[in-house]
């Protein structure tokens, strides 16, 4: 029996996972076992849970690190079992898993490479000696890691969100409907939530025919989401987060993923992003190749979404931002074509074949 390691560190990361997990079954019966968290329970044999060790900075990194051995300790186990590696995102520890790999003589296959085109651009060097071949998801990457020696193991298919949302966009009706989306990690949620949820508060006065509801993407612990539902009853909850994104008229949403989902949606937003102190001044320092974080921004070259970052990102500030762009057709509108054009330079759907063919002739050719 074929035998994989994958290694996953968020739920965006897993939905990729997922899809090219059944593109390589349908190449060759194989096996795959390594980190995730439920979303990935059926598809591969877990060793343990992401969630345990995945943090948003440096802060919130340092009461995990002992779970993070020990997660290491149960890869290091098992990887002279495997007949290679596939690592998706989540650098700080897939490095790790990554080197491991490379001494005990196992091909790795980085799947949705790390942003370092943003900051620690360095680590290509790195990665580019203990991965045989890395496939990028971003269209500006190949132009980026042309400047670096080995680029000839990095490969562009397009983005795999265009599969995940696939037959998804465009079959619903809009409703009067404000998508609240305060990321997905314990600690990102911890920080974004109340800014969110606050500024949902005052807009319900504002916006009375507007319902505002939180999309979890079943991701998020039940007695959290009761304690939240207590404090702002008027929020509803669901877990389906892509009809959401197709059903709402605006969005406002934690920098990551759901902004690229969004924008691939056509849905108008606001991205908000708060982290602790020591985090945000860290990220600052290190990251100075981007100017924007959200990556619709960064896809267009320009800011076409809003972004209020840090000390920016109150209840006040994202309040006067939708109603500005609810109450103003015209730019409403401009908003939706501007996300059009990200949406079209990500390529088609198919991403997950062309990824799955390129890993299984990597491994067992």
């Amino acid at each position: 029996m074929k035998r994989l390691l994958l290694v996953c560190g968020e739920a965006s990361g897993e939905k990729y996972a997922s899809l090219l997990i059944r593109e390589l079954k349908k190449l060759d019966d194989i096996d795959f076992v390594g980190l995730g968290s439920h979303l990935l329970k059926d598809e591969i044999e877990l060793l343990a849970d992401y969630r345990d060790i995945s943090v948003v900075g440096v802060k919130e990194a340092v009461p995990k690190l002992k779970r993070a051995l020990e997660i290491y300790g149960k890869i290091k186990d098992v990887i002279d079992d495997m007949d290679g590696v596939i690592l998706v995102d989540f650098p700080e520890f897939n490095f790790k898993v990554g080197k491991l790999a490379y001494k005990r003589k196992k091909k790795v296959v980085y799947y949705v490479a790390p942003q370092v085109w943003a900051w620690r651009s360095y680590r290509v060097r790195t990665m580019t000696k203990f991965c045989d071949k890395i496939i990028t998801v971003f269209p500006f990457e190949r132009a980026f890691y042309r400047n670096f020696p080995h680029h000839e193991k990095v490969f562009y298919f397009g983005h795999p969100i265009l599969d995940v949302l696939d037959g998804k966009i465009g079959i619903h009706k809009k409703e009067d409907i404000v998508l609240l989306l305060p990321g997905s990690r314990k600690d990102e949620i911890s920080y974004n939530l109340p800014i969110i949820f606050d500024a949902a508060k005052d807009l319900k006065k504002r916006l009375p025919k507007f319902t505002f509801v939180w999309a979890t993407g079943g991701n998020v612990d039940v007695d959290f989401i009761n304690t939240i539902k207590n404090k702002y009853p008027f929020v509803e909850v669901v877990e389906d987060t892509c009809r959401m994104m197709d059903i709402s008229k605006i969005a406002i949403v934690a920098s990551g993923t759901a902004t690229l989902e969004c924008a691939v949606f056509g849905l108008p937003m606001i991205i908000v992003y708060k982290i602790s102190r020591l985090s945000y001044l860290l990220g600052r320092m290190l990251i100075r190749r981007v100017k924007d974080i959200g990556l619709p921004n960064i896809i267009a070259g320009k800011r076409i979404v809003p972004e209020l970052i840090g000390g920016n990102a109150t209840p006040s500030y994202i309040e006067e931002l939708i109603v500005h762009i609810l109450t103003n057709r015209s730019i409403y509108t401009s908003f939706k074509d501007r996300l059009s054009g990200v949406k079209s330079s990500l390529g088609k759907p198919g991403v997950s074949y062309s990824a799955a063919s390129l890993i299984y002739n990597s491994f067992y050719s």
